[in-house]
């Protein structure tokens, strides 16, 4: 099932709904979302009616926006039952004693500041891609020498069960397990800007000695909560090297309206050079 298509279908679903004026009556004895012919056979209504749901929602005209808060509850019920139905499907199985990992190659000497960038597996790592339709990667930290071996600090919301949303400094190996990635590649700024890159990885350093959050409201106005591009970017900023140079992503997704940095915001900049990719 194309999840692009589904996504695209949905937002256009919503959009034709906060332009005009209709009511949808209740259908009997069936869980599918009836609008236009253009929506009857669509992604949209197969996986409305595949979870036995019923939606009964009046429209008029001076209540938009509880539509779309109705609407958007109704998405978000048929991405989970997407999601659920993903995860019942056959995985490749493991032969025993095989741990399959991603590992840098011997030749690949990481520096500090360093950028790398990874494809994610969760759910919010395909959000992430579907909507940065630049990029092959879904998230991106920076790596910091600490007593001659290499970590990477980043933003990312509390995975396998922590509670804390605090930015994180972990092994390259633990950013790269096989539960987080599919594959990754390292940029670096090109090299008469080394000392650039170096303090860059000191600020991020900082950022995560006093335990800045991240930043789950996704605003670029905030310095003591930061999702990873930003910290990426402020990063660098601050050591005087704009990666962004105004690269900003409009993301309208259902009720949210917003302009973010995406992992092509970062990597399009004409700074930085691909080191290794896999």
């Amino acid at each position: 099932m194309n999840i692009s298509r589904v996504f695209r279908e949905l937002q256009e679903l919503i959009d034709y709904l906060s332009s005009s004026q209709w009511l949808i009556k209740p259908l009997q004895n069936k869980s599918l979302l009836t609008i236009h012919n253009k929506y009857q056979y669509s992604l949209f209504a197969g996986i409305i009616d595949c979870s036995n749901i019923h939606i009964y929602i009046c429209f008029f005209q001076k209540q938009k926006i509880m539509l779309k808060i109705l609407l958007s509850l109704a998405v978000l019920i048929a991405f989970f039952v997407l999601v659920a139905i993903y995860n019942t499907l056959p995985q490749k199985s493991i032969p025993p004693g095989i741990t399959p990992k991603i590992i840098l190659p011997d030749n690949l000497e990481v520096q500090n500041g360093d950028l790398i960038f990874r494809r994610g597996r969760s759910i919010e790592s395909q959000i992430v891609l579907l909507s940065d339709g630049n990029s092959d990667y879904s998230h991106v930290g920076i790596i910091y020498i600490k007593n001659k071996e290499p970590f990477v600090i980043h933003s990312v919301p509390a995975e396998n069960g922590e509670e804390s949303e605090f930015i994180k400094m972990e092994g390259v190996e633990e950013f790269l397990s096989k539960d987080k990635a599919t594959r990754f590649a390292v940029f670096r700024l090109a090299d008469s800007l080394i000392n650039i890159a170096a303090r860059a990885g000191e600020f991020a350093y900082d950022c995560y000695l006093k335990k800045y959050y991240f930043d789950n409201q996704y605003d670029l106005l905030s310095d003591k909560k930061l999702y990873c591009t930003e910290l990426i970017w402020k990063a660098y900023k601050n050591a005087g090297v704009d990666i962004v140079q105004n690269r900003l992503h409009d993301i309208k997704f259902f009720v949210i309206n917003k302009k973010i940095i995406m992992p092509s915001s970062i990597i399009e900049s004409k700074y930085l050079k691909l080191v290794h990719s896999n």
